[in-house]
Parts: structure tokens; C-alpha cells; sequence
């Protein structure tokens, strides 16, 4: 459905992560979706914005494509390396770098509390 389509609409009030959007900029699709709970983190500055109820800046958006006056090349250039951020390899990294961050934290605050620090 993303590789067919000319944008990714995506207004929503409350979406847990953003995976549509990435999946769009995957296919190369351009996304219009809102700046609300993980979205702006996910789309960054590659997706375009409005609000849930923005219906004349979403019409607006809608012309904007319909009349290919929308840099196309640039943003497949810009998703094409923006994506590279959110593949699995550096979720499970960062999860790791955050685990080793906790885990020091709380030998630290046993240290300060003067307890039996933590295994490891």
C-alpha cells in the first residue's frame, strides 16, 4: 500500500510508537501525520505536520502533492539516511547502552547507602 501511494496521511490523537511512518519512509512515501505523543520523535524532520483537526492544512498538504510541488527526490534522499536510525540493530544497542547506564546507577546508590552492591 506505501509503495503505491503519492503520501501517508496519518492524523491521529494518540499512536504508541509511529510505526506507519517509518514503514511509509521505507517505501519512499512522504508522511503528514501530527505532532503529538512519539511522532515528531519518529518522523523528525523529514515527515510534515499539522494538527489532528487540521483539515484545511491537510487539504493543503493534498494540493501540495496532487500538483507535484513537493521535492520528492529530496525527501527519498533525506528518508533514504534517516531511516538507517531506527533499524533493530541500533534499538537493541541502545537498550543495552540504557541497561548498563540503570545497572551503574543502582550500584551507585547502593554504594551511597552503604548496602551489598549488586552482582554482576
Amino acid at each position: 500500500v506505501y509503495n503505491g501511494a503519492t503520501a501517508t496521511f496519518f492524523p491521529t490523537r494518540y499512536e504508541g510508537f509511529g510505526f506507519p511512518i517509518l514503514e511509509s519512509f521505507a517505501c519512499n512515501t512522504p508522511v503528514v501525520t501530527c505532532r503529538n505523543t512519539s511522532l515528531p520523535e519518529v518522523g523528525g524532520n523529514i515527515a510534515l505536520y499539522t494538527d489532528e483537526d487540521g483539515v484545511d492544512e491537510m487539504s493543503y498538504y493534498m494540493e501540495l502533492f496532487e500538483n507535484e510541488n513537493f521535492d520528492l527526490h529530496l525527501f527519498r534522499e533525506q528518508a533514504k539516511n534517516y531511516i538507517k536510525r531506527f533499524s533493530w540493530e541500533n534499538t537493541a544497542l541502545q537498550n543495552n547502552k540504557n541497561k548498563k547506564i540503570q545497572w551503574d546507577l543502582m550500584n551507585l546508590l547502593a554504594n551511597y547507602l552503604e548496602i551489598r552492591p549488586l552482582v554482576t
